[in-house]
């Protein structure tokens, strides 16, 4: 491409434009939502799970306040369930990534039990199927595994999958940025034994505030997932366990009900311009692209590339208005939270190569091809005046 300079900043996600180009489906029911005034457990909440189960073909699933509600009420609906308490015990072992936001593990620690990091794989960024293998042939009390679908990418699932079986663990998905995605056909978040969504503003399908859900092909953990999401009762004068105020408002979800329709519109949107990303950028030295495995369907919630340029890439890039985002300068076992906190069996040696490395582009459903080339106009003449 040989576009001119970027005149204005560009936006990283632009929300408003999606807004715009939604607003007459979007406007009227979140008005009529308003004239209702039911504003807590409206029917758009019921109708919103309805539309999801049908979506995601599986028979449960409960919204919640947020995404991070989403896991932390997961992981407590398995200690009820497999382990017959409240909450895990601190000698109880969930292994999950070390390359993610920090509720993917802080979840885990209010759950009650122990986070243990294993390393990601270099081409997904996802939890490395030989990385846990390695720790539980070692001496543990892991319980289950979270996994990460990490910038839409799905984990590596027949063979995380066999794992879990061979070590009956049970398997949490945070499909936070991953809704939409697949894996050999099936959607995420079908999986595993139970799963975490985020209906974040910036998420693939976004609410105008915190929101998440949880889905699950399981009865009991429905039901108790549930009861946690309302103060831990069947009905509000009776508790039976320590719950939640985390149920998903009417609000958010009638304009989730409304955004659901468009959303294998906006997906392809985002993998048209990750097409355009591929197309412009492949034969750059000291690059690598996003990897999608041959049996996943991957969402581009975020578009990641990897380069040990990380730091000047971006920097060049920022100074010609171009935002760019490090998803995740940090890995969580160095933050103070988990010290002490956690079990690092192993070296993270791709995660810690990953923080110095990856760079998220701009992507977005309402990016403009033009745009998009400008950008990969920047980042080739970066590349040629530095290799």
């Amino acid at each position: 491409p040989t576009p001119n300079p970027t005149p204005n900043p560009t936006p990283f996600l632009d929300l408003q434009e999606e807004y715009k180009l939604l607003q007459s489906h979007l406007t009227p029911p979140l008005l009529q939502t308003l004239v209702q005034a039911q504003y807590i457990q409206g029917p758009p909440v019921k109708q919103l799970e309805k539309q999801l189960q049908y979506l995601l073909r599986i028979p449960h699933c409960i919204t919640t306040s947020s995404g991070t509600d989403a896991l932390v009420i997961a992981l407590r609906a398995l200690a009820l369930e497999r382990e017959k308490k409240e909450f895990f015990q601190p000698t109880d072992e969930i292994l999950t990534t070390p390359f993610s936001f920090v509720a993917s593990a802080d979840a885990i620690l209010r759950a009650g039990a122990t986070p243990v990091f294993a390393d990601i794989h270099p081409q997904t960024f996802n939890l490395h199927p030989e990385s846990i293998q390695k720790i539980l042939r070692s001496k543990h009390n892991i319980k289950g595994l979270l996994l990460v679908h990490l910038y839409g990418q799905a984990c590596e699932m027949d063979e995380i999958i066999k794992i879990a079986q061979k070590y009956q663990l049970f398997i949490v998905e945070d499909v936070a940025q991953a809704f939409g995605g697949k894996w050999n056909s099936q959607p995420l978040g079908t999986l595993g034994d139970i799963a975490a969504f985020s209906f974040f503003p910036t998420k693939n399908l976004g609410a105008m505030g915190d929101g998440g859900m949880i889905a699950t092909h399981n009865p009991n953990l429905a039901h108790y997932a549930r009861m946690l999401t309302k103060h831990g009762g069947k009905n509000k004068y009776n508790s039976q366990y320590l719950g939640y105020n985390a149920r998903l408002d009417t609000l958010q979800a009638t304009l989730l009900l409304a955004k659901l329709p468009f959303l294998p519109t906006l997906l392809q949107q985002r993998r048209q311009t990750a097409k355009l990303y591929q197309q412009y950028l492949q034969h750059l030295p000291q690059l690598k692209l996003p990897y999608v495995h041959p049996s996943a369907q991957h969402t581009y919630h975020q578009f990641t590339i990897s380069t040990p340029y990380q730091q000047q890439l971006q920097h060049y890039l920022q100074q010609h208005h171009i935002p760019t985002m490090i998803y995740y300068p940090k890995l969580l076992p160095e933050m103070k939270l988990f010290q002490s906190k956690c079990r690092t069996p192993l070296p993270l040696t791709a995660a810690k190569q990953a923080t110095q490395q990856v760079l998220s582009l701009p992507i977005s459903p309402t990016q403009k091809t033009q745009i998009t080339q400008q950008i990969c106009q920047h980042i080739q003449n970066f590349f040629h005046q530095n290799t």
